[in-house]
């Protein structure tokens, strides 16, 4: 145990020594200012430390944001003090490191401790978790619940009778990851219809105990049970935030009502732009969400009109299902390619460059699992796909921008390294079989 317990400590500093070199080379190199996104985080955040309240302006309680990054900001600047830019991002580079060393975690399960640690060391490496690491946005606090879920759902599956904690612990982790994007919110509600349709087929959840689920179920109900029971005492609705939904519902049922000929203009003006790195038409910038941001605003201005508008639009899109569907298509192409325009990091060709790169080692690791029946991890392989596949589901269902693909980076990277490992193994990592 302690051998066991010195081993892992050694490989959590090896993993923080590279995640300072990606902090440092990815993080440091651009600039940091906290605005739009991340100056709205910190408004929440300075309100909450001077005012006691939860507000991104000057009025009384709004959730406009989800409250989980500005909580997080809340926490450090009351240990270090308010605007303490540089223990934020200290803290986020921590996160970085757990985020490697929870893939570390996840292979240690399997007794393969060289190749996690080389997975986890790959991990951080990757330039946008640098990137996001300095940056007051929810990326980098995303990514590591992430990691810490999948770690624990592997851990749970793969241990007989696993202690209650940890089924506690993933339950809160996927609580509070909801309450930093609701786009995690169902996610286990899915996980445990997969459950159901495997679980007489297969002993793969063989290992997970059903009244141990419950307690961690009913911590992630209490943790966002809890804050929607405060914003309902505090404006009267039953939500986790009232922000970007119902603009983004809006962005879908305009296109909706484009015709199939000025869809496909949409998506082609679209991805000529972002392969240019630049260079909007008119019509592109018509339907984009920077100009329908503005319109949707100009028609609504206070949350009753804003109910009005929802119900407005969901109607459309609904009389337009066919369009819509078609439109999930296009938002799936947004969502995994290289966008240049908005991201604002790096030049295109690095961009390109590793996003092909990152991309074909998962297509080879998706041909070995699912063509060629590799067999090794293949839970790690089944569950990153699971990740991804929500993921789609969710971002494709509303509007996509390639930044809410970054946290779940680290799961196309999974599926391609152990899409290699037979070769890692046979030549490099020499791993003793258990």
């Amino acid at each position: 145990m302690k051998f066991s317990i010195k081993s892992s400590l050694v490989a959590f500093f090896i993993i923080l020594s590279f995640a300072v070199v990606s902090f440092g080379v990815f993080g440091l190199t651009h600039s940091q200012e906290p605005t739009g996104d991340a100056g709205q985080y910190n408004n929440y955040a300075q309100n909450l430390i001077s005012r006691g309240v939860y507000t991104m302006g000057e009025s009384g309680f709004d959730n406009f944001r989800e409250p989980g990054y500005p909580f997080f900001l809340f926490a450090i600047y009351k240990i270090f003090g308010l605007f303490n830019f540089v223990a934020v991002r200290l803290v986020q580079l921590i996160l970085l490191a757990f985020v490697g060393y929870f893939i570390y975690l996840t292979f240690s399960v399997y007794g393969q401790k060289k190749f996690g640690l080389l997975a986890g060391i790959l991990s951080v490496l990757v330039p946008y978790m640098g990137y996001y690491s300095v940056e007051l946005t929810t990326e980098l606090v995303f990514t590591f619940l992430l990691a810490f879920s999948f770690w624990l759902l592997i851990k749970i599956i793969k241990t007989e009778k696993a202690d209650v904690f940890y089924y506690v612990a993933l339950g809160t982790v996927l609580g509070y990851s909801a309450l930093v994007r609701t786009q995690i919110l169902l996610f286990p509600f899915l996980f445990f219809a997969v459950y159901l349709f495997f679980t007489r087929s297969s002993r793969v959840f063989k290992n997970i105990d059903i009244k141990k689920s419950a307690i961690g179920f009913l911590f992630f109900v209490l943790l966002i049970g809890g804050w929607i029971t405060y914003v309902y005492s505090q404006s009267g609705s039953l939500s986790i935030t009232e922000g970007r939904q119902g603009q983004l519902i809006y962005y879908r049922a305009v296109r909706t009502e484009l015709s199939y000929k000025e869809t496909a203009q949409y998506l082609s003006s679209w991805l000529k732009r972002s392969v240019k790195g630049g260079g909007s038409d008119s019509f592109l910038d018509k339907y984009e969400f920077k100009n329908l941001y503005d319109d949707y605003y100009q028609q609504v201005s206070n949350p009753q009109q804003a109910v009005g508008m929802r119900n407005k639009n969901i109607k459309t899109i609904i009389k337009n299902f066919d369009k819509y569907l078609l439109g999930n298509g296009i938002e799936f192409v947004k969502l995994v390619f290289v966008e240049h325009t908005y991201a604002g990091s790096y030049n295109k060709y690095l961009r390109a460059g590793f996003y092909t790169g990152l991309y074909l080692l998962f297509l080879n690791g998706i041909v070995r699992f699912v063509f060629l029946k590799q067999k090794t991890f293949r839970l790690v392989f089944w569950l990153s796909l699971f990740y991804l596949f929500y993921n789609y589901l969710i971002i494709t269902a509303l509007d996509a921008i390639p930044r809410y693909n970054t946290p779940y980076l680290m799961f196309y990277l999974l599926i391609g390294l152990i899409g290699i490992y037979p070769f890692l193994d046979r030549y490099f990592l020499l791993e003793k079989k258990h």
